[in-house]
């Protein structure tokens, strides 16, 4: 799925769009003057001629209620902490004196003298370094040594210099304004960051006081192609070798910050170099996600160097980063390929340390299902009551204890009740029994997963749901999702065929294109059995599925969750637990299989725990079997819950629970 672009969001949603030039006209949503609304096609970017209104592609969207806030557990909207972070950091935190003595240091000190050597080995030269407010303090806190000076000595005593003090350290300025001549604003400095100078180990430090920031030598010119590298001097190598439109982060590869992407929404033309090893390249296409893959290229230095810095090192005047530009690849463009362009990045996702996927956290479902592998959609069914939607909250909230980031979107329930349930799922005990403190500290746990919840209830139409799910996998690097349920997200009506149709499908073209996982339940339809007394208390298998065959046709794996009930409802829960079955009963996926996995349901912490002896007693129990009996959980194709262990004189009489056998349909 490309990211959206203006024309195609526009036309989609039915609103007038004229094109004019590299821009389109609307009417404003703001002041509702119409042809006043310019929008950029590439980027986004809106402007109103005449309310002054203006904003990015998330904001445009929001303001005509087609995306929805993803918020944190303290109910923040992710894009105005990004905002108000970014804020911060163009904020000036060190004094621009310090700047100047720290420059003034490394160009004149003569401490400084292995800061000059170690720039350079590096082919930086001290110009540029003192363009772009290099500097050198002698001690990782900013201070700066006056020259040694000889001791007096006893008279008749040779005189014994200070002890040395170090080679010292590179002080590397971060700032968010630029004078007219390019150079940067001593005033506007928002970060400091210290490198340690060979032969000392290399280490790094930051003057407290500063935030992590964006590295642009020269600020960012969105009208050009803006180059993204890994670390400061390569970014400050790049402009060496004639290329001033480069940023860098201040906190290595993997340490982007979302609150940066805002200062990226005008670019449309993006490419990221990293290191060339493996952590590079993952961290590169990480980003290329984050940044979106409709504007973003992803590029490499040349054989055999590392880095920018090592190239510029290697080739000096022929080290051409604009070839390395022109050579970078779409992030996720479609094109016609042979094998060998695949073969590296097979290799890579298949030598992984789990190529099967994540662990569900059930050892024995992971034996079915195979893990949760990227790029798949999950539905999970069942009948009225059965624990699907207990089910896949609990599969929420183990997917987020491994670190995995998850989106909820809890349409059915809504969000007060979700969070009731984790409360009982993570404390291992009802809600209302807790302390303050012990419910407090349930929640400060919960509080610090990284998890989120859609703060919505009731229908939802595709455009914003496809929108907020785009942004959430984009801008919070969510990895797992949970639409609960896919049947109260579609209003009831002649069209609810089709729409659950397209909701599906665009899911699923999401959980393929981003390389996220999605999990989604579904009810069945309501089912006409010759016994009504039971009808509610049937395995349900594919053909139950409410809507049409293309649901089990799009889903990658298919689970069925069953519990059994009497009609009375009576005896089917023992000293506090029950018994439940969940069947796998699709799975596209070589490393899954079809089968089932039985579990034991903890009624007071809503928990589906591996079974034990005392769950069969329990089961065996619930259903009124004799001594003689054995109790199985149910298997996929048996044809009873309880089946004797040996033949009797008088036949078996049939169970209450009913198991629709696709054979028989």
């Amino acid at each position: 799925m490309r990211q959206d672009n203006p024309e195609d969001f526009f036309r989609r949603n039915n609103l007038p769009l004229k094109r004019r030039g590299n821009e389109g006209v609307s009417d404003c949503h703001v002041c509702g003057k119409p042809d006043h609304l310019y929008v950029n096609l590439k980027t986004f970017v809106w402007h109103c001629k005449r309310c002054d209104e203006r904003g990015n592609e998330y904001q445009l969207k929001k303001a005509l209620g087609l995306q929805y806030e993803v918020q944190d557990s303290n109910g923040a909207d992710s894009e105005t902490v990004a905002i108000e972070r970014m804020t911060r950091e163009l904020k000036s935190t060190t004094a621009s004196t310090d700047v100047e003595r720290w420059t003034t240091a490394l160009v004149e000190s003569k401490l400084a003298s292995a800061a000059r050597s170690y720039l350079e080995s590096r082919k930086i030269p001290l110009s540029i370094a003192e363009r772009y407010r290099l500097g050198w303090s002698s001690s990782p806190d900013g201070t700066i040594a006056t020259e040694a000076r000889p001791r007096r000595r006893i008279p008749g005593t040779e005189f014994d210099p200070e002890p040395d003090i170090g080679p010292g350290w590179l002080v590397i300025p971060t700032f968010s304004a630029w004078s007219k001549d390019g150079r940067p604003d001593p005033s506007s400095v928002s970060c400091v960051k210290l490198r340690s100078i060979p032969p000392a180990e290399k280490t790094f430090r930051r003057i407290a006081g500063g935030e992590s920031a964006l590295f642009a030598p020269n600020g960012i010119d969105a009208t050009t192609t803006l180059l993204v590298v890994g670390g400061e001097l390569d970014a400050i190598s790049v402009v060496v070798a004639g290329f001033p439109n480069v940023i860098s982060t201040t906190t290595g590869e993997t340490g982007w910050s979302d609150s940066w992407n805002v200062r990226l929404e005008s670019c449309d033309d993006i490419v990221i170099i990293y290191d060339s090893d493996e952590a590079g390249r993952k961290g590169a296409t990480a980003l290329a996600e984050k940044l979106g893959a409709h504007r973003v290229r992803v590029g490499s230095w040349p054989t055999g160097y590392k880095d920018a810095n090592e190239a510029l090192q290697g080739l000096g005047d022929r080290f051409d980063v604009r070839g390395c530009i022109d050579q970078a690849k779409a992030a996720g463009g479609d094109s016609v390929v042979r094998i060998e362009s695949l073969r590296e990045r097979y290799k890579s996702d298949l030598r992984k340390t789990n190529p099967r996927g994540i662990s569900t956290g059930w050892t024995d479902l992971d034996s079915v299902l195979g893990g949760v592998r990227d790029g798949e959609i999950t539905l999970v069914t069942g009948d009225t009551s059965s624990g699907k939607s207990t089910f896949a909250s609990q599969w929420a909230l183990q997917m987020a204890t491994q670190g995995v980031r998850s989106l909820v979107c809890p349409f059915e329930m809504g969000p007060s009740r979700q969070l009731d349930k984790w409360v009982r799922q993570w404390s291992q005990s009802a809600p209302d029994k807790l302390t303050d403190s012990a419910l407090d500290i349930a929640l400060d746990q919960l509080q610090g997963l990284p998890i989120y919840m859609l703060n919505r209830y009731g229908t939802i139409r595709l455009e914003p749901m496809r929108n907020t799910l785009l942004y959430a996998i984009r801008r919070l690097g969510v990895r797992f999702t949970l639409i609960d349920h896919l049947h109260f997200m579609i209003e009831e009506g002649p069209n609810e065929r089709s729409e659950l149709d397209g909701m599906m499908k665009m899911l699923a073209e999401v959980a393929v294109d981003t390389r996220t996982h999605v999990v989604v339940v579904a009810h069945p339809r309501q089912h006409h059995a010759s016994d009504e007394k039971h009808k509610d208390n049937r395995i349900i298998q594919m053909s139950d599925l409410k809507g049409s065959s293309g649901l089990k046709q799009m889903a990658d794996n298919i689970l069925s969750v069953w519990r059994p009930r009497k009609a009375d409802r009576t005896g089917v829960v023992s000293s506090g637990f029950g018994v439940s079955n969940v069947y796998a009963l699709k799975a596209r996926s070589d490393f899954a299989v079809e089968g089932s996995v039985g579990f034991k349901f903890v009624v007071e912490s809503a928990r589906f725990e591996p079974p034990d002896v005392s769950t069969i007693q329990a089961f065996q129990a619930a259903l009124g079997a004799n001594e003689s009996e054995t109790v199985e959980v149910p298997r996929t194709r048996r044809r009873y819950a309880i089946e004797p262990e040996r033949p009797r004189a008088e036949p078996v009489p049939k169970h209450w629970t009913e198991f629709n056998d696709d054979e028989d349909l």
